[in-house]
């Protein structure tokens, strides 16, 4: 499967039955017991069956109640297989409704692997509605979608041949994945990157308001987007006791300690193998000892304001939500960077970042707070009102008792950090706040220990092909999480990732060998999908930060005061660093840019796949998707996009 390519549509019957009793027939009445003992699997918020299309068939007369729609779509056989059952429940704010595939109600063939509603529809507005969402598409002929972060074309003939009056005259109506998708919606210029998705301007990022220098002993020692008081808010039991200056060192002191000692990674239910070998933190304590005694105090005294480290981007990452249908407990991240600063002041290779969970439960909030990084590109940038309405938003995350569900009521996922300023090789490592209220060190996510990207004959190289070959059809459909351990027993994911530069500049990887996962040339070696291999290797953190995306280490550069950090070819579609500035738009408010990358791993072979990156774009685009998404009732377009609704599914 070659994702540069459009992916096709294919119409199948699916339909969904409200679970709420409408009638007082004795079937109604059983129906309704049977729908209230079947539930929603949270597990398919993160994780679920995608419709690979849907279509709407006007019934020949209503039902008895009123419903006159049969909503269809079609699951591919992997996906019926995790459905594992004849119903799908999906929720709608306070509302659940199954999808049946029994051969009853709404359903035509018991067990075909299609699920079926009745629903009630004003068939007028439906096709206006329908209509305009294809008037969009059409209008924005270089509109770009994506899968698995590459870049493909909106499937044009389909939104061409497509005919919303069709329905009226009784033929089934299959809806492009694009018209339901962003594809269909309006471009919304006004959403700028710069201003609602990556925030690296200066006057932001050194607002004297709410940051501090600790190299000049300037701004705000205890503002909001400081490095001390984000550490504050994580160090404090709870809103009600907030940790003093002493606490906090301490609490940095001992995250910086994790560091100076060696480890072996314990996560999940079992004891990872994959050993991280200590660090020196003297460069980090050095600065901050300096600083310290710069700002006046005793020497050996660490200041909480004179922490080394420099704020260099807040980011929305709404991208990375969960799907609506299943629950919201995961409505993404925002997250704010950081690079240390060495006691002379300049940026050193190592950067920390912030990443929190959004704590909002339902479609409408979600969309609300999506709502609010959208209104920031109508402010101007670094204006005293931007600035106060982006703290507004980082303070639902950034503060202490912003969920108290959580250790410490904090709202923080995981702290990840990505260096060379240590030691060599690039490392990156991830941290969890645990019930103790303390950062430690935890396995990384999507990356397994790097004994299995050998690329040999090596035992290690054939348990990685046996992995992804197996798990090849979830992989290819980005619906994946690399497990602590292998079936046979093995510990896979890795406490650390290491990588390695790619060639700067050379999309064609000719030399270097720019880091990237993979087997080797031959079976059982041999990981059989390309496109598998790709995926697979873009979701590890040393993939992302290396050859997949032709990126040295960061997307976001360590920067010294007084300059925006420089982001990646990947972010931004230019290829090289984008210093100061975002990719620009043309005038419908699409990208122009695109980052070609050849295949890392020369696949397939003669003839590498090119494929293209502009994520800043893809983020714009899905935050259009988010501020279009039907919220609070039943429809045939509300659940067209909840069944066809990809979580990205990526920790980057």
């Amino acid at each position: 499967m070659n994702f540069n390519k459009v992916i096709p549509i294919f119409a199948v019957t699916v339909a969904l039955v409200a679970c709420e009793e409408t009638t007082n027939s004795s079937s109604n009445q059983s129906n309704t017991k049977l729908f209230a003992s079947i539930d929603v699997n949270p597990a398919f918020e993160e994780a679920p069956p995608i419709a690979t299309n849907v279509s709407l068939e006007l019934l020949d007369k209503p039902t008895p109640d009123g419903e006159n729609i049969r909503l269809v779509a079609s699951f591919s056989e992997r996906d019926r297989k995790l459905i594992g059952r004849e119903f799908l429940a999906i929720q709608l704010e306070k509302e659940k409704f199954v999808l049946r595939d029994d051969g009853q109600g709404a359903d035509l063939v018991k067990g075909d692997g299609d699920f079926s509603i009745f629903l009630k529809e004003d068939v007028a507005a439906l096709e206006k509605s329908l209509e305009a969402s294809q008037k969009n598409a059409l209008a924005n002929k270089d509109q770009k979608t994506f899968f698995a972060r590459s870049i493909r074309k909106v499937d044009q003939k389909a939104i061409i041949s497509f005919n919303a009056k069709n329905l009226n005259l009784g033929r089934k109506l299959n809806i492009p994945i694009d018209i339901i998708k962003g594809g269909g919606l309006s471009p919304a210029a006004s959403i700028q990157a710069d201003k609602s998705l990556m925030v690296t301007a200066t006057s932001v990022v050194e607002d004297p308001t709410r940051t501090f220098n600790p190299c000049a002993n300037t701004g705000n020692p205890t503002g909001p987007w400081t490095f001390g008081e984000l550490m504050r808010q994580m160090a404090s039991p709870n809103p009600s006791s907030i940790a003093s200056d002493a606490a906090t060192v301490t609490f940095i002191q001992n995250w910086l300690n994790t560091w100076t000692v060696n480890h072996t990674v314990a996560g999940g239910n079992a004891i990872n193998g994959d050993d991280v070998p200590s660090r020196s933190i003297a460069s980090i304590m050095n600065a901050w000892n300096t600083n310290s005694v710069n700002a006046g105090a005793p020497p050996g005294t660490l200041l909480l304001k004179c922490v080394p480290f420099k704020l260099t981007a807040i980011v929305n990452r709404l991208d990375l939500r969960g799907n609506s249908g299943y629950g919201f407990s995961d409505a993404g991240e925002g997250r704010l960077v950081f690079c240390a600063m060495s006691s002379t002041c300049n940026p050193m290779e190592f950067n920390v970042i912030f990443e929190y969970g959004i704590n909002k439960q339902k479609c409408e909030s979600v969309q609300a707070f999506a709502q609010e990084w959208a209104d920031l590109s109508r402010l101007a940038l670094g204006s005293p009102a931007y600035n106060l309405a982006l703290n507004k938003i980082t303070d639902q995350f950034t503060l202490c008792g912003t969920n108290p569900s959580k250790p410490n009521e904090s709202s923080i996922n995981q702290i990840r950090t990505n260096e060379i300023a240590l030691a060599s090789p690039w490392e990156l490592r991830e941290f969890n706040l645990n019930k103790a209220g303390s950062l430690f060190l935890v396995d990384v996510k999507m990356e397994p220990a790097k004994k299995y990207n050998n690329k040999n004959t090596s035992l290690q190289t054939q348990l990685l092909a046996t992995y992804v070959n197996t798990n090849e059809a979830a992989i290819l459909a980005n619906n994946y999480v690399v497990p602590l351990q292998l079936p046979t027993g093995e510990d896979f994911r890795g406490g650390k990732a290491h990588t390695n530069f790619p060639p700067v500049g050379n999309v064609n990887v000719a030399t270097n060998n720019p880091h990237h996962w993979d087997g080797s040339t031959a079976a059982p070696h041999l990981i059989n999908n390309d496109d598998a291999r790709q995926i697979f290797s873009l979701n590890t953190c040393s993939g992302c930060h290396g050859g997949e995306t032709q990126t040295s280490f960061t997307h976001i550069d360590p920067a010294p005061f007084g300059s925006p950090a420089g982001l990646s070819g990947f972010l931004t579609g230019v290829a090289g660093r984008s210093v100061g500035g975002i990719a620009p738009v043309d005038a419908d408010g699409l990208a122009n840019n695109i980052m070609t990358v050849r295949d890392p791993a020369g696949r397939p072979s003669g003839s590498p796949t090119l494929r293209g990156f502009n994520d800043l774009e893809r983020r714009r685009l899905d935050l259009i998707d988010l501020l279009n998404q039907p919220c609070g009732k039943l429809s045939a377009l509300a659940l067209a996009d909840r069944l066809t609704f990809r979580p990205l599914v990526m920790t980057h």
